[in-house]
């Protein structure tokens, strides 16, 4: 069976939301963090 990749962005404008906790909750494990302003993405 073959594998699949997917790449997107999980982002958040409020500066209270533990973005670390949901990608850990979805499964997730981000090859990148970014804070731009008050926007935290992973990527």
């Amino acid at each position: 069976m073959e594998g699949i990749m997917v790449e997107f962005i999980l982002w958040t404008d409020n500066p209270k939301t533990d973005i670390d906790k949901i990608s850990h909750y979805i499964g997730i494990q981000p090859t990148e963090k970014k804070r731009m302003g008050e926007m935290r993405c992973l990527t």
